[in-house]
């Protein structure tokens, strides 16, 4: 068994945690906003690189807290798998959706 978290008073992060969580919440949104954009892609390869671009920086920034995380992720995910699915097969060229 383990023993309870002790939040300390008088440590300097002490009631910071959304505050300090927000830097990494905002980089995520941002993140889902740019994914979303790259769905209007025309030139397909440049955009597909630009994913691969933006997944590692998702991976890069870490948690953006429980509370947030998942619903960041699910968009993220989600604006991803739009992309794949309209994206055409074969040539990467600059084919429209």
């Amino acid at each position: 068994m383990s023993a309870p978290r002790v939040r300390c008073v008088g440590h300097p992060t002490f009631g910071r945690h959304d505050e300090l969580l927000s830097p990494v919440r905002r980089g995520k949104r941002l993140l889902v906003r740019e994914a979303r954009a790259l769905l209007g892609a025309r030139d397909w390869a440049a955009a597909a690189e630009r994913l691969e671009v933006l997944r590692r920086e998702w991976d890069r920034l870490g948690s953006a807290g429980p509370r947030h995380d998942e619903q960041l992720r699910q968009s993220f995910e989600a604006a991803i798998e739009q992309f794949e699915r309209r994206r055409p097969r074969g040539n990467d060229e600059e084919a429209g959706p």
